[in-house]
C-alpha cells in the first residue's frame, strides 16, 4: 500500500509476508495526516528502509498496532528500521508494540533518517530487537524525537546501543530499560550527542 495524498486510514488490517524491493515491505506512508491503526505486521521485508512501514511523508499517525519479525535486510550506511524507517518531520508512533525485528544495519524497530524533525514515540513496547547499532532504536543526524512511556527489554545489537543509538539529543521520558545489551558499549543507550534530557528513566 502506497499513500501519496493526505488523510488515507489503514485500520484492522494484517499484513504477513509482504516484500518491498527496497522501501516500505507493506506500507509506505508519503503523503500527510494518514493514519495507520489496529494493525498488524508479521514477517515484511524490506532491502533498505522500514522492512513494515516507510514513513516519508509528515504528520502521519501509527498507533494501537503490533510488528512481528520483520525485518530490513540491507546492510549500507542509510538502511535501516526492521519494522519502520521514518524520513518525514512531525510523525508519532503510540501504543503499540515491536518484538523480534531485525535490522541487518541500523534500528532493529525503527530507525530516523537524518533531518526527520519533531517525531515522538509513546507508549510503545519493544522486546528482542536486533540490529548491529541500536537494537530498538536508531536516531540519526539532524533528528528531534522525543520518547515517552516506552518499555525496551532485551533488546540486542551487535556492537552499539542495545536499545537505542542516537547521534542527536533525545528527549527520554519515563522509559523503561531492561535486560538490553551491546557486544561493545551502551547496553542501554548509545548517546553521541550533547544536550539531552532523560527524566524518571528506570535502567
Amino acid at each position: 500500500v502506497w499513500f501519496s495524498s493526505k488523510y488515507g486510514k489503514i485500520i484492522m488490517s494484517n499484513f504477513t509476508n509482504n516484500a518491498g524491493g527496497s522501501y516500505g515491505g507493506a506500507v509506505t506512508l508519503n503523503g500527510q495526516y494518514a493514519q495507520v491503526s489496529k494493525c498488524k505486521f508479521n514477517k515484511n521485508t524490506a532491502g533498505a528502509n522500514g522492512g513494515a512501514i516507510l514513513i516519508s511523508g509528515s504528520d502521519n499517525n501509527v498507533y494501537d498496532s503490533n510488528f512481528t519479525s520483520n525485518n530490513c535486510t540491507g546492510s549500507g550506511s542509510t538502511y535501516g528500521g526492521g519494522a519502520i524507517a521514518i524520513s518525514g518531520s512531525n510523525n508519532i508512533i503510540n501504543n503499540s508494540n515491536f518484538t523480534s525485528n531485525h535490522a541487518n544495519s541500523k534500528g532493529g524497530a525503527i530507525y530516523i533518517h537524518t533531518g526527520a524533525t519533531g517525531n515522538e514515540i509513546n507508549y510503545c513496547g519493544f522486546t528482542d530487537n536486533t540490529a548491529v547499532n541500536g537494537g530498538a532504536l536508531y536516531l540519526e543526524n539532524g533528528t528531534v524525537v522525543t520518547s515517552n512511556d516506552n518499555e525496551f527489554y532485551y533488546n540486542n545489537a551487535t556492537k552499539y546501543g542495545g536499545a537505542i543509538y542516537t547521534l542527536v539529543p533525545i528527549n527520554l521520558n519515563a522509559d523503561v530499560f531492561v535486560g538490553n545489551n551491546a557486544s561493545i558499549g551502551g547496553g542501554a543507550i548509545y548517546l553521541n550527542a550533547t544536550g539531552s534530557n532523560i527524566s524518571n528513566v528506570k535502567f
